[in-house]
């Protein structure tokens, strides 16, 4: 039996074996440009939408700017006003949930739903989503300021004067 020889069956084994590598492998199809054409795709569509305002719990008629926020989130804020008008207070913490779920770095919507909270008389939730949007906030002072000062009510509900009072003392010494 010389080297050049294999059995039949060999030969069948690697038949078969470069034929499902082959069959792996696939087939690309690569289209070339003229050269000197470029092809540049159509500009997608901006994520941010308009400007979202929200009243302002501590005085009525004026309204507190909130950045720009996808068209779903304000969708969804829209939802929550209504639920809250209409007394509906769970579902309005789900509709917010539901938003924090498509922006969860966003601190307005924490802050927001902060507030929410607190208005169901859940302070201690209150404090910790407040303290959440503070820390998310960085150097946005209207909102560290709103965040100080529901953390003062909600101490102050939880019966923390201490806390309360210092809280306020934070709130006080923003802009």
């Amino acid at each position: 039996m010389t080297a050049l020889y294999k059995p039949r069956w060999q030969r069948g084994c690697w038949l078969l074996t470069m034929a499902l590598l082959a069959g792996c492998a696939g087939t690309a199809t690569v289209r070339h440009e003229p050269v000197g054409v470029v092809r540049a795709t159509p500009p997608s569509p901006p994520a941010q939408v308009g400007v979202v305002t929200q009243p302002l719990p501590e005085r009525s008629g004026e309204r507190l700017v909130v950045p720009a926020m996808p068209a779903a989130v304000v969708a969804l804020l829209d939802e929550v006003e209504t639920a809250q008008q209409a007394g509906q207070w769970e579902e309005a913490a789900a509709t917010l949930e539901r938003a924090l779920r498509v922006q969860p770095n966003n601190a307005w919507l924490w802050q927001r739903y902060a507030e929410l909270r607190l208005q169901q008389d859940k302070p201690q939730l209150a404090l910790d989503l407040a303290l959440k949007s503070k820390l998310l906030a960085g150097s946005d002072r209207a909102l560290l300021q709103r965040n100080w000062t529901l953390i003062a009510a909600a101490k102050r509900r939880l019966g923390d004067v201490a806390g309360a009072e210092a809280a306020e003392k934070q709130a006080g010494g923003l802009p």
